[in-house]
């Protein structure tokens, strides 16, 4: 599957990562979202998720996808 692909090659870049922060899954309320020509993802700020007392969310991800674009 192509999204478990994708999760499973994430790593941190161009961040300052310090510490024993390790990747341990995805969100479990990961979404998928279209959106029409005249609309747009807004300016906002991300909630901290924060499933049990060891294990937070650092950091989001947002791949934009595109239906017009080209094979190579």
């Amino acid at each position: 599957h192509r999204i478990t692909k994708l999760i499973s090659n994430l790593k941190p870049f161009g961040f300052n990562v310090q510490g024993t922060c390790e990747m341990n899954g995805v969100n479990r309320a990961m979404s998928l979202n279209k959106y029409r020509d005249d609309e747009y993802f807004s300016l906002h700020k991300d909630a901290q998720y924060a499933p049990s007392g060891d294990q937070q969310s650092l950091l989001s991800l947002i791949i934009y996808l595109n239906d017009d674009y080209e094979k190579r």
